[in-house]
């Protein structure tokens, strides 16, 4: 998948290939039975948290975990690829964190998304404005480690639209497999 997308990227001479990817997937609805826990979660940082410690469903290559920096009074999802000896990164990274601002719209209802972004790897050569619009917010490039803040105080929002019943069903699902 890592090396399709950074393929798929070079030879449509598309830097900004997995970030336009992410928008035509449409966020959440890419985890299946994952999106259908969190978009019943009771608040957005439940969702991120369940999602970190069910990942390993999809696959062991991808990582993500919830940590916060009080002192910046913000929260952030961090991301990464845990398969070693992988050189191109860049449109898996963008992809997925792309991704998780779609699915934190959805989640809060269009009430915030991302803070601010990270990215591992250097800024591209020539500046995504697709990508600087799809975010809305800072873009900051060559950090050492790739992630998405929000405020604290927005992870504490509740989920929009949810179900405790459709919740537990896919709860329940997934800690079968």
């Amino acid at each position: 998948m890592i090396q399709l997308l950074e393929r798929s990227s070079a030879e449509l001479e598309c830097p900004d290939f997995g970030l336009k990817l992410a928008a035509k997937q449409g966020g959440i609805s890419v985890l299946g039975p994952l999106a259908i826990a969190m978009s019943n979660s009771r608040t957005v940082g439940e969702a991120y948290r369940y999602c970190s410690t069910h990942l390993q469903v999809y696959g062991s290559m991808l990582g993500i975990s919830m940590e916060s920096d009080p002192q910046q009074g913000r929260s952030f999802m961090r991301f990464e690829i845990l398969l070693g000896r992988v050189p191109q990164q860049r449109q898996t990274v963008e992809n997925a964190l792309g991704l998780t601002h779609l699915a934190v719209l959805a989640l809060s209802g269009g009430k915030f998304g991302a803070r601010e972004v990270w990215f591992e790897h250097p800024a591209p050569t020539v500046p995504s404005v697709f990508a600087q619009d799809y975010f809305g917010c800072p873009l900051n490039y060559g950090k050492p480690f790739n992630a998405v803040f929000f405020a604290t105080e927005d992870l504490a929002q509740p989920v929009v639209n949810q179900n405790p019943e459709l919740y537990e069903l896919a709860s329940s699902f997934i800690e079968l497999r």
